[in-house]
C-alpha cells in the first residue's frame, strides 16, 4: 500500500491525508470561508503558510473545530479581516482581529486593515509572534493599561515602517523584549520601557532609524546583539541602573555611518561603573564626558493621589487643593536633571523653561505625585 501525503480535490484547498490539517488554500476569491465546505468541518489544524502570499485574499473565516495554527500564518497576504465560526472554543475575533477564545491573547492583526491607529483591548495579556508584522498603515499602537505581560517569541511588530507612536508600553509587566520585536520600525520616535523589564534581546530595536533616545530602566540586566543598532540620529541613552547592564557586544548601540553615540546619562555617582563596563570596553562610544542624572528625580507618574495641577500666570495651580500650603515642587528635564525647586504655590516658574518637564509634588517633604507637564 502506498500512502499519500495530501488530498487533492476540485475545492480550493489541499488537505493532509487524514483530513485533519488544512495544508494550503488554493482559491483566488477574496473570501476564504472554511465554513462553506463540509469537508473542512473536521479540520483542527492550519499548517504553516496555508494562507501565505495570496494577493487576492481579503478575508478568512475559520471553521469551528480549528484548534491550532502552525508557525507563520497569513504572511504576505493583504487580509483586512479574520473571522471565527460560532462554536469555536479556541479562537475568537473582534472587528476582524484574531484572538484566543478568552480574548487574552492577540494572535493576529490583519496586515490589510487601513486604520492608522489601534488600541489593544483591555484584558489582553499576550501578543503572538508576527502579530503586527510588516503592517502597512499603522502609525500608533496603544497597549492596555493593566495586565499585559508577554510578547511571544519574536517579530511581533517587525517592519511597521510608519509606526511612530507607542503608548502605555511602560504600563505593561513584560520582563523581556524578544529578538526583532520592533526591528525595522523606521519612524518610531520614542518608547518608554516598563520597570519590570530585565532583558532586551538581539535586534529588538534594530534599524529604528529615527529613535533619538532611550531610557533603560534599573531592572534591565542585559542587552543583546544589535539591540539598538542602525540609528541615524545621535542617540541619547539614559540608564537608571547603578549596575551597568551587560552589553552582548560592541554593536548594541552602533549607529548608521559609524557615528559615535553622543550622549550617555547615568545615575549620580556611577560614572566610573559605566566608564569601565561600557566606554572603556569599546561597546559604547561617547563624545565628551558621561553625564549624571538623579535617580530619584522622575519617580512614578501613576501615584494613587487624584491631584490635578496646571500652570497659570507662570505659577502652579492645584485643583480643589486639600493639601494647604505644605506643597513644594521639583521640576526635572527629560534627562532627569533638576532644573528648579519651588517651595510653595506662590513662587514663580522660571520663564526660560520651555518644553516637556516632569514635576514631583511633595507635601511636607513627602512625595505624593509626579506629572508630565508642558511649559
Amino acid at each position: 500500500m502506498i500512502a499519500t501525503a495530501t488530498v487533492w480535490s476540485q475545492d480550493p484547498f489541499v488537505l493532509s491525508a487524514d483530513g485533519d490539517t488544512l495544508k494550503r488554500w488554493t482559491g483566488e476569491d477574496p473570501i476564504a470561508d472554511m465554513t462553506a465546505y463540509p469537508t473542512l468541518e473536521n479540520v483542527t489544524k492550519i499548517a504553516s503558510g496555508a494562507f501565505n502570499g495570496i494577493s487576492t485574499l481579503k478575508k478568512v473565516i475559520i471553521s469551528k473545530n480549528v484548534t491550532t495554527f502552525e508557525g507563520y500564518y497569513f504572511t504576505g497576504t493583504p487580509l483586512d479581516s479574520v473571522g471565527v465560526a460560532s462554536g469555536n472554543g479556541y479562537f475568537s475575533d473582534i472587528d476582524g482581529v484574531l484572538f484566543n477564545w478568552g480574548k487574552t491573547y492577540l494572535f493576529y492583526y490583519p496586515r490589510g486593515k487601513t486604520a492608522t491607529s489601534y488600541t489593544i483591548p483591555e484584558g489582553v495579556e499576550k501578543i503572538g509572534n508576527i502579530a503586527f508584522y510588516q503592517h502597512q498603515y499603522l502609525k500608533k499602537i496603544t497597549f492596555p493599561t493593566t495586565g499585559f505581560n508577554e510578547i511571544m517569541i519574536d517579530q511581533a511588530f517587525w517592519g511597521i515602517a510608519n509606526l511612530d507612536t507607542i503608548e502605555n508600553f511602560e504600563k505593561t509587566q513584560i520582563t523581556s523584549i524578544p529578538e526583532n520585536t520592533f526591528g525595522g520600525c523606521w519612524h518610531l520616535k520614542s518608547i518608554a520601557l516598563p520597570n519590570t523589564l530585565t532583558e532586551i534581546k538581539a535586534n529588538a530595536f534594530n534599524d529604528c532609524q529615527y529613535l533619538p533616545s532611550i531610557t533603560i530602566p534599573a531592572s534591565v540586566t542585559s542587552i543583546g546583539d544589535k539591540a539598538f543598532y542602525g540609528i541615524w540620529a545621535l542617540l541619547t541613552v539614559e540608564s537608571h541602573n547603578t549596575v551597568a547592564p551587560t552589553l552582548e557586544n560592541d554593536s548594541v548601540f552602533a549607529l548608521k555611518g559609524n557615528i559615535p553615540a553622543r550622549n550617555l546619562y547615568v545615575p549620580k555617582g556611577y560614572v566610573n561603573t559605566y566608564q569601565t563596563n561600557w566606554v572603556n570596553t569599546g561597546k559604547f562610544n561617547v563624545n565628551g564626558a558621561i553625564q549624571e542624572i538623579i535617580l530619584t528625580s522622575i519617580g512614578e507618574l501613576n501615584n494613587q493621589s487624584d491631584m490635578a495641577i496646571w500652570v497659570k500666570d507662570n505659577k502652579f495651580q492645584v485643583k480643589d487643593n486639600e493639601y494647604g500650603s505644605e506643597l513644594s515642587f521639583n521640576i526635572f528635564n527629560s534627562t532627569g536633571q533638576l532644573v528648579q525647586s519651588l517651595s510653595n504655590l506662590s513662587e514663580t516658574i522660571d520663564q526660560n523653561l520651555k518644553g516637556l518637564y516632569i514635576v514631583n509634588v511633595k507635601r511636607a517633604g513627602e512625595a505624593i505625585k509626579s506629572f508630565k507637564i508642558m511649559l
